[in-house]
């Protein structure tokens, strides 16, 4: 039996503990009443595994806080002492249970609040698993969360188990380190009763100017705590309708969410789909994707109004992050077993990460990797295509990671962090937490994102933190990068840890230089003041302060022109950030008062490719001649990023006069790169230039071709059909999808009619036999039995005509 007096009741450094709303400290002194006999039989008890222990005994969740907290306490310093660290980095305990419990996210404030989100309903009915396949079914083919209920109550499912749903509310937990030693001492609940019946699990949490965005399917919340109290007081859902079902298949509807460089609010959204009715509110939705059936990246005011959909085709989207320069990327969670699988053998979770351009289909489909009757309803599940194993590497939009293991946090690190790896001005570094699910274990890796032609590539440098399974990994203001740690996950329950990983080097900053004057400024402070935080080397101020700027509107114009004028003349080498974020400022004043964008397309062809890029996107918000013209100079650029950027903002303001400009280009080089591509292929969808692509089908460059098909696809997939008999494989199989995503009949049978000809491409041939399951009459049937017996076809696609 441990000895639990003396020094073991203390931790790394100190012995605190939490107290609720911060009723005062108090200190570590045993119930008398307890005894120590009784003390160790409880101990013994709570740490004995579920299988040892009577259904009538007492779970660890009901033992006095006293006795769980010096259990955690040892516990935690046993994990402690288990960590593997990188050398020049040490970990520290920063929160344990019960203070904090079940932790699924974490976000923190400059002043060094932590919000934690607690899940308290991870394991209720419908949560992680179907109660039955007949449920299973009901929920799949529901396309809202209203008709689901609907057609589950009558048959007695729902009434017995989801209305469960309503007993258990989800918490976000605020702590707060008072006198700046590293550990928590005082916590508050910030905000609790999310407890409705159609509510999933809480998911990402984002702190933003004294205010919290809570995602907790099927809506966004936004919390304020107007007096200061650590409770929030006011609360309203800016957005419902993120989720089209019930189940939330083992994870958050919604566990990414980030603030943008143009002050929105973005989050990513799960292949349980959007809301059938909420399909309405979504600007730039796009008519033949079925949004209630595959994942997407989403946008909205800060208000949550303008709802507007980024990009689609995603399972389960981890984390969103935006980079120095503006750019957004995702880690996506995907079914990871072999080619040789079949989607009811045992498999494990994988992550992609992706840049995420405007408009692109990352591929997934609800249903992917379900038993029938689900994955027989459509040829996703037989193309495979969203496997790790199994994907092209430039499936519409190029993967920056693979990954084996899945991906629960990511976060950006300054250039000035003791956790950058790299000195280069275009490359930021990474830190990210992967879990092995299968061997419950996992790490904190640490990369470099560096530019790669008109995208990026991600190189693993090293792992700073082994073994830990993570659920979220964020860096504070402090220097460190904090973990939420729920230990053993959902098979440990009412357990969690957070810690805190730091340098050792001492001449290393303990956080963003000044940021105390920063968060204390006065009104008094003067421009200069206030410009020299466009310099700083931590983005997360310069973005600050650009917004601050940008709020105060036309009167800081000459400041700003200033800078941009200077720096083109002379270059941006030394304080190239600072004209980034002079451009973004510009950009949003240009918003509301047009002549701020005259310094930008004045400066278009400034010297630094980063403030090329940068002045492009912006313009992209300016719809006048004068910035079509120059984002057109933009198409021919020596950068590729600033032609990605470029292209982008012509299709965000559906500029006709880039139709052939585009086109030609997709002639280049630039036809071949994934990025650029699917640059192509957004802005001619968004512009619709229906009849200008329907010509090119007997144009000689594939690549051409293929853009084509992808930009019909774009606008209605059942255009394409034309290109269904294209000579190269490619375009004939994005046209089998275009077709297939389309409920046009004359198109579909088109696409049946294929059966007769060769057919080169597997995702082309699934598409096909499955078209004659949609089309459903005799003639179709007799066509698959033909197929089948060919002695010449695929065996793999005769077994699938017989499944069909």
């Amino acid at each position: 039996m441990p000895n639990y007096l003396g020094n073991n009741l203390k931790p790394h450094r100190s012995g605190k503990r939490i107290e609720e709303n911060n009723a005062g400290f108090r200190k570590w002194v045993w119930e008398p009443a307890l005894g120590f006999a009784a003390l160790a039989a409880l101990i013994s008890l709570a740490i004995a595994s579920p299988q040892q222990r009577e259904d009538n005994e007492v779970s660890i969740e009901e033992l006095p806080n006293s006795v769980r907290e010096v259990i955690a306490l040892q516990e935690a310093e046993a994990e402690l002492e288990n960590f593997e660290t990188l050398d020049g980095f040490q970990t520290e305990l920063f929160s344990w249970e019960p203070n904090i419990v079940n932790p699924v996210r974490l976000e923190v404030a400059p002043n060094g609040d932590v919000f934690v989100v607690e899940s308290y309903r991870w394991d209720l009915p419908w949560m992680r698993n179907f109660p039955d396949r007949e449920a299973q079914r009901i929920d799949f083919l529901s396309e809202s969360l209203e008709v689901a209920q609907s057609r589950l109550r009558p048959s007695g499912i729902w009434s017995e188990s989801g209305e469960l749903r309503s007993n258990r509310s989800e918490r976000i937990k605020l702590l707060r380190d008072l006198d700046q030693d590293g550990i928590a001492d005082t916590g508050f609940n910030f905000a609790e009763g999310f407890s409705g019946s159609i509510d999933g699990i809480g998911g990402a949490v984002v702190f933003y100017g004294n205010e919290i965005w809570f995602a907790h399917s099927p809506q966004i919340w936004n919390l304020r705590d107007t007096d200061n109290d650590g409770t929030a007081d006011q609360r309203r859902s800016i957005l419902f309708g993120a989720s089209g079902r019930l189940s939330g298949s083992g994870d958050s509807m919604i566990s990414a969410m980030a603030i943008g460089p143009d002050q929105r609010l973005y989050f990513g959204v799960n292949d349980r789909g959007i809301d059938i009715n909420a399909i309405r509110s979504v600007n730039n939705a796009p008519p033949h994707i079925d949004l209630t059936r595959t994942g997407g990246i989403f946008s909205c005011e800060l208000d949550g109004s303008d709802w507007k959909i980024v990009a689609w085709g995603l399972r389960a989207p981890g984390d969103l992050f935006f980079n120095e320069t503006g750019d957004l990327f995702v880690s996506d969670t995907i079914i990871n077993i072999p080619d040789s699988s079949t989607a009811n053998d045992s498999s494990q979770s994988g992550a992609r990460i992706y840049l995420v351009t405007p408009g692109a289909d990352f591929g997934w489909r609800t249903g992917y990797a379900e038993p029938a009757p689900i994955r027989n309803s459509s040829a996703w599940m037989s193309e495979r295509s969203a496997f790790l194993s199994n994907a092209p590497a430039d499936f519409r939009s190029q993967p920056i990671l693979r990954n084996e293991k899945s991906i629960t946090g990511i976060t950006l690190i300054p250039k000035n962090s003791a956790f950058n790896v790299n000195t280069e001005q275009d490359s930021s570094s990474l830190v990210w937490a992967e879990v092995n699910e299968s061997k419950s274990t996992g790490s904190i890796r640490r990369s470099i994102l560096a530019r790669k032609g008109a995208g990026y590539s991600l190189n693993i440098s090293d792992t700073l933190l082994q073994p830990i399974t993570a659920t979220d990994v964020i860096l504070d203001w402090k220097g460190g990068i904090l973990l939420a740690d729920w230990i053993g996950g959902t098979n440990a329950p009412y357990k969690g840890r957070i810690f805190r990983i730091k340098s050792t080097n001492t001449n290393t900053s303990e956080g963003p230089a000044g940021l105390d004057k920063f968060l204390n400024r006065r009104p008094e402070l003067n421009k200069a003041d206030w410009l020299s935080w466009l310099t700083h080397p931590d983005f997360r101020i310069r973005s600050m302060a650009s917004k601050a700027i940008a709020e105060r509107g036309p009167e800081w114009l000459p400041e700003l022109e200033s800078i941009l004028n200077a720096s083109s003349l002379t270059g941006s080498e030394e304080k190239p950030f600072q004209t980034l974020e002079a451009v973004r400022a510009l950009a949003q004043i240009a918003s509301k008062y047009p002549r701020a964008a005259d310094s930008l397309i004045n400066n278009a062809r400034h010297p630094e490719p980063l403030t090329r890029a940068a002045i492009a996107t912006a313009l992209g918000l300016v719809d006048s001649k004068e910035s079509i013209d120059a984002l057109l100079r933009g198409i021919q650029d020596p950068d590729p990023g600033v032609r990605r950027r470029s292209v982008e903002a012509l299709g965000k303001l559906h500029a006709k006069e880039a139709i052939r400009p585009i086109l030609d280009r997709v002639r280049t080089i630039d036809g071949q790169d994934p990025v650029l591509r699917q640059a192509f292929v957004y802005a001619l969808g968004a512009i619709g230039a229906e009849q200008e692509l329907l010509d090119e089908s007997r144009n000689q460059s594939p690549s051409v071709r293929l853009v084509a098909t992808l930009a019909l696809q774009r606008i209605q997939g059942s255009l394409a059909v034309s290109f269904l008999w294209d000579e190269n494989s490619r375009v004939a199989a994005e046209a089998s999808r275009a077709v297939y995503s389309d409920p046009d009949r004359e198109a579909f049978e088109r696409l049946a009619d294929r059966i007769a000809t060769p057919m080169d491409s597997s995702q082309l041939a699934y598409r096909t036999l499955w078209a004659h399951h949609r089309l459903g009459d005799p003639i179709r049937a007799r066509a698959l039995a033909f197929f089948a017996a060919n002695p010449n076809a695929a065996e793999n696609l005769r077994l699938e005509a017989l499944t069909i």
